[in-house]
């Protein structure tokens, strides 16, 4: 892994709609990609808790993005849950080879899986997303304990 581009490609899907991988993760320091299926119910459960945690981060933290990389069936699912939950990035749906690239790479036995990178080196900082999100007792315990474990300093000194 040398770039992004090699990672996801040449083009991300943002909200605004495709976008130059490199020039949408330009500037950031930590990137989680966000593994998961709208068939599948513990994603389902755990997505709304994702998508707060990063609308949480990214008030604070600009330096920090998410990708979301779907284990859809089909285009339909696909456009549907990123649009309705996820405000971040999403790897396209054609993208499978991608996807699948990205599964073996980073080990996805299961979904949802949230890693974190350190964008800066593509190193991981950690494969247990999920489980770092479901240690928190309530939204600003896991928001801190999240931003502790990427090393992101507290904007205010105490809470996020």
């Amino acid at each position: 892994m040398t770039s992004f581009t090699d990672l996801f490609g040449d083009e991300i899907l943002t909200t605004a709609g495709l976008a130059p991988t490199d020039v949408a993760f330009q500037g950031k320091k930590v990137l989680g990609i966000y593994f998961a299926g709208y068939w599948c119910p513990p994603c389902r459960s755990f997505t709304p808790i994702v998508s707060r945690l990063y609308e949480d981060l990214v008030e604070v933290h600009d330096d920090i993005e998410f990708i979301f990389v779907s284990s859809d069936r089909e285009h339909a699912q696909f456009d549907e849950y990123w649009g309705d939950h996820m405000t971040f990035p999403a790897l396209p749906y054609e993208s499978r080879a991608k996807k699948t690239e990205l599964g073996k790479l980073f080990e996805v036995k299961y979904i949802p899986t949230l890693v974190f990178l350190d964008a800066e080196t593509l190193h991981v900082i950690t494969k247990s997303g999920v489980e770092l999100v479901e240690g928190g007792i309530d939204e600003a315990d896991y928001v801190r304990s999240v931003r502790d474990a990427l090393g992101l300093p507290s904007v205010t000194g105490g809470a996020p």
